[in-house]
Order: C-alpha cells, then sequence, then structure tokens
C-alpha cells in the first residue's frame, strides 16, 4: 500500500487549476491558483464566461488575462458586481371556456422579488370572474413560496460546471412555470327519472335463451291474459338531481328527466290523478315501445277456438286468436293482435299485426303464406313461405321454405337445421347446422332488409326486361338490314318497319344505360348491416350459398364440409369464413 505521503503528492501534482470570483462591498474579486506538475492550467476564457455568466463589468481584458496567467492565488479587483434587478413573481388567471375549472399560471420571483400574497391572488381571480370553488389552501402555498420549493424540488437541475474550474457553489435552473388549478365548479347531479312499473311482462316477445345460450321455445309467453279492472301499470315518480355551480358563482340546475308519459290504448282506463292502467275487459295485453317515453297499453280481446274449418269459415278478428287445434288447409286467419296455433298446420294463410307462433309447427307443401307484423316463433317449418317485419324463430328445422326476416332468423333450440331453401335476414342468421349431406342448395342473406332486396330485385327486373327487349329488337334490325344489304330495292313497308325498329332500338339502349347506372347507385346506397352475420355452431355442409346484399360476390361452400362450425363476415368488402374454435 502506498503510503499518504506519496497519495498526497501524486494528488497535489495532479490537480487541476482553480478559480473563485467572488463579491465583495460591490466589487468582482478573482482568484487564480496554478495546477499540479501534471494539471490543467485554467484557462482564461473559462474565467470569462464565468464573469459574463455574473454580469460582472470589466474593463481591462489583458490584465485578467495576465491574472490567469500568473495563477498566483492571490485576490484581484477585476470590476463592478452589480446585483441583478429583483422580479417579483407573475401570476396570470386563466377560465376554461365551460368556467368549470380556473388555473393560476405562475412564475417565481427572481433575484429577490416579492411573492404574492394571498389577498392579492384573490382580488386577481375576482377579476376574471372566479369565486366560487376557490382552493384557499394553494393560496396559502403559493403566498408562502411552497409551490416554487415543490417544484424546485422536484424539476430543478444543476448546471454543469463550466470547463475545467470547480463551480461557485451550487447553481440551479429556475423551475418552469407552474401551471396550477385554483378553482373548480362542481357538476349537477342528474336525479332519479319517473319510470313506468309494468304489472306483466312488457318483453314476452323477446325469445328467452337456456344457460347454454339457446332459444328455449318452452319458456315463451306470446299470449298474456288480463281481467277487467287489473291494475297493469303504474307510474313511479322520479327524484330531482342536485344542482352544481361553476366557477364564476353561476347555479347549475341539474339536467332535466324526460317524464314518461302512459297512453291508454284499446280497453284500457287511465287514472291522472293515481296515474295508474287498468285492463277495461278481459282479455290480451299488450304494450308497444315499451322502454319509451309514451308506451302505449292495451287489451285485446280474445278469440278462442277449437279449430278452423267448415264449420267455421275464414277468421278477419280485430283482437288475438288463440286456436287450440289447427286450421284446416285452404282456410285463413287474419288478427290484428296475435295468432297463436297448438297443432301443426298445413296450407293455410296467416297474417297477424303482431306475433304468430306455432306450437306444432308447419308443413305447407309449397302452398298458403304466413306474415307477422312482429315475430313469428314454429317449432318447425318445411315448405314454407314465412316473412315477419321482426324476427323468426323456430326450434327444431327450417327444410326447404322461404323465410325473410326484418332482423334475425334463429334455429336453434333442439336440432336446429336449415336444409335447403331461400333465407333472407337484415341482420343475422343462426343455426345448429347449415345445409345437410345431400348438398341441399341452401341460399342465404343477410345484412339487407326485405324491403331493400324486394326493391333490388324489382330494378332488376325492369332491367332484364328491357335488356332482353333490346336484344330482340336488334335481331329484327340486323335482320332488315342484311336482307337490303343483298341489293333487294326496300318496299314502303320494310323503310317504316326499319325506322320503327331503329326508334325502338334507340329507346330501349338509352333505358337500359339509366337502369344500369340506377343499378349501381343502388348497390353503392345499399350497406350491410354492420352486426350482420351467418354463423354454425356444429357443421356446414357443401351447397349453402352467402352473400351480404348487393354487389357483393356470393359465398358457396364446395367440396368437403366443416365440422364443428363456423361463421361467415364480411370484411373489406370480401366474405370471409372463420372456423368455429372458440379461441379466436
Amino acid at each position: 500500500m502506498r503510503s499518504h505521503s506519496d497519495f498526497l503528492r501524486d494528488i497535489e501534482e495532479s490537480e487541476n487549476g482553480r478559480f473563485l470570483v467572488e463579491e465583495r462591498n460591490g466589487r468582482a474579486l478573482l482568484s487564480v491558483f496554478a495546477p499540479g506538475a501534471r494539471g490543467k492550467a485554467v484557462r482564461s476564457q473559462d474565467v470569462f464566461a464565468r464573469l459574463d455568466l455574473f454580469k460582472i463589468e470589466y474593463a481591462d481584458r489583458p490584465a485578467i488575462e495576465e491574472i490567469v496567467a500568473q495563477a498566483d492565488g492571490a485576490t484581484h479587483d477585476v470590476g463592478a458586481w452589480r446585483p441583478p434587478q429583483s422580479v417579483d413573481a407573475s401570476v396570470v388567471v386563466e377560465v376554461d371556456k365551460d368556467a368549470m375549472r380556473a388555473w393560476l399560471e405562475l412564475a417565481p420571483p427572481r433575484f429577490g422579488g416579492r411573492l404574492p400574497a394571498a389577498d392579492e391572488l384573490r382580488a386577481l381571480l375576482a377579476e376574471s370572474g372566479v369565486v366560487a370553488g376557490i382552493d384557499e389552501s394553494l393560496l396559502q402555498r403559493v403566498a408562502s413560496g411552497a409551490v416554487f420549493q415543490q417544484s424546485a424540488d422536484t424539476s430543478a437541475r444543476r448546471l454543469p460546471p463550466v470547463g475545467p474550474a470547480a463551480p461557485l457553489g451550487e447553481i440551479f435552473q429556475s423551475p418552469e412555470r407552474l401551471r396550477l388549478e385554483a378553482a373548480r365548479g362542481s357538476h349537477p347531479a342528474p336525479g332519479r327519472p319517473a319510470k313506468v312499473n309494468y304489472r306483466f311482462n312488457p318483453h314476452p316477445r323477446a325469445a328467452p335463451e337456456s344457460s347454454e345460450g339457446r332459444v328455449d321455445f318452452r319458456q315463451l309467453n306470446v299470449i298474456q291474459t288480463c281481467h277487467s279492472g287489473e291494475l297493469l301499470a303504474e307510474l313511479l315518480p322520479g327524484e330531482e338531481g342536485s344542482a352544481g355551480f361553476n366557477v364564476r358563482g353561476e347555479s347549475l340546475p341539474p339536467p332535466a328527466s324526460a317524464t314518461p308519459e302512459i297512453i291508454a290504448g284499446a280497453n284500457v282506463t287511465f287514472d291522472s290523478a293515481l296515474r295508474t292502467v287498468t285492463a277495461g275487459i278481459d282479455g290480451h295485453v299488450r304494450v308497444e315501445q315499451p322502454e319509451g317515453l309514451c308506451p302505449r297499453i292495451s287489451v285485446e280481446p280474445i278469440l278462442e277456438l277449437n279449430d278452423v274449418d267448415y264449420s267455421v269459415g275464414n277468421i278477419d278478428y280485430p283482437g288475438t286468436v288463440r286456436i287450440q287445434g289447427t286450421v284446416l288447409d285452404g282456410f285463413s286467419v287474419t288478427a290484428s293482435g296475435d295468432i297463436a296455433i297448438e297443432k301443426t298446420i298445413g296450407n293455410v294463410r296467416l297474417q297477424a299485426g303482431g306475433d304468430i307462433s306455432l306450437a306444432g309447427g308447419a308443413f305447407c307443401r309449397n302452398a298458403g303464406m304466413i306474415h307477422s307484423g312482429a315475430n313469428v316463433y314454429a317449432r318447425f317449418v318445411q315448405d314454407g313461405n314465412i316473412s315477419a317485419n321482426g324476427s323468426v324463430y323456430i326450434e327444431e328445422a327450417a327444410i326447404n321454405s322461404r323465410i325473410s326476416a326484418g332482423k334475425d332468423i334463429i334455429v336453434l333450440g333442439g336440432r336446429g337445421e336449415i336444409i335447403g331453401g331461400v333465407l333472407l335476414a337484415g341482420a343475422r342468421v343462426r343455426a345448429s347446422k347449415l345445409g345437410a349431406r345431400s348438398e341441399a342448395l341452401t341460399q342465404i342473406t343477410v345484412g339487407v332488409t326485405p324491403e331493400e332486396m324486394a326493391r333490388i330485385q324489382t330494378l332488376l327486373a325492369e332491367l332484364s326486361e328491357a335488356e332482353n327487349t333490346l336484344r330482340r329488337a336488334e335481331g329484327h334490325l340486323a335482320q332488315l338490314n342484311e336482307s337490303l344489304r343483298r341489293g333487294r330495292p326496300a318496299a314502303k313497308e320494310e323503310e317504316a318497319t326499319r325506322d320503327k325498329l331503329e326508334r325502338i332500338v334507340a329507346k330501349y339502349q338509352s333505358a337500359v344505360r339509366n337502369l344500369e347506372d340506377q343499378r349501381k347507385k343502388l348497390y353503392a346506397a345499399t350497406t350491410p348491416a354492420p352486426e350482420a352475420e351467418v354463423s354454425a355452431e356444429q357443421a356446414i355442409f357443401p351447397g349453402v350459398e352467402v352473400d351480404f346484399g348487393a354487389g357483393i360476390r356470393r359465398y358457396r361452400l364446395e367440396g368437403g364440409g366443416i365440422s364443428g362450425g363456423g361463421r361467415f363476415l364480411l370484411m373489406d368488402g370480401r366474405i370471409i369464413l372463420r372456423r368455429r374454435d372458440f379461441g379466436s
């Protein structure tokens, strides 16, 4: 180990030169110390940089360079040290556009400047209209300088030393301007809105699902009976919210809650004092827009029948029809309300303003028609023609049927099979199995409503008819022109015929161009619903065709089927098939 004397001698020899700048009685005093044998001497440019930093007024630059060169450690007067002018802290008040918060933008005092008092800060806020929600503790911390000290502790950094010279004490960069929240308003609190308390199920037609996510047709309660005088609904009052305020002291009223108003429909009584609705007759209770602000409650009379046959005749009833048996082939049932039939039906016509429930299913033999203004529920459908403004729910199977729905077509619960047929749904088609091993052609369109598709098909039919007429007219004109080209003189009748054919060709060419332009515009305007999809939980067989409305290429599954199911989705204008793996 080296001796202490050797260590000290090494320190002294390797020590760099240094200088000090001190203030005494308004004068700047400079001392420069020589380096050790192996150390670096003080550079005059470093000394001048330090004097400039302190804004020292020196006149004799060569004299200072001589002091640096001598490095004798003596104290030399090099100029006047004038203390910088003090700068008081600056304060700017900012108020958010919504007047819910006010801010103080602060710059710290410099060179002994003063801090604002809390009363001064309060007065500045008041000049900007800030009189409420003021953070008094913040004002005190600003007045005491605590906020600047906290900022310095967290954001100040030491300046690096200039050159090889040792720094004069510790010099810190001033904290940045601070932006502090000085006042905050209080937002009004909404109250509890009034609501309608139904004494019956307002959503009996929403298909219930079991714990496994399957539609449970056994729990459907399409027809809800009530008795005369029975309480159907009551309007429960709400509670007012609490007012708020902004930093300007202005009161902010709580948001108004929309108050529902019950509309009394047919065969109900509304008590304006008790705000209650009671049934006027025995019948079937219905509600329109149960979650809206103006639900309409009515009671429809119920027509109870065993069967519809020659002993009864066709039915057209202003209410709900419930049939314990069946409807004989060739007969029709029309109801402004719901239709519920317990046994299997065949070639019949059913039309309801509400729901149609077919507990026994429908074996239609490609005849008859079933249309619902709401939803259709059926155990099974074979060779049927079904349409619904809402959704169609089938438990066992839909076989070789034409089915259209404004919303969804759901075939789940039992076998859950869609085999063959043409299906059109405004949103989704869901089933356990799509198609069959026999590769039955099963055409499915989703994403466009039946109304939109009907408009498209009407336009396409017009275009096809115009094109056929144009082709026939062009054929006749070409044949006539070829006959005249061979040199045979044209008779007056033939000239007249050619003129007519030319006019017809020109007319239908214009019509085809116009219809084709309409088709393109209609395709561009028909955007598939974002939630549109076709899904199968268990299997998809060859022969299944899927498209998402107008102008999009149809997807047809060829070759082997897909076990485990999958989903057809529309992405970037293309139909893709994702296998069902429950992991993506």
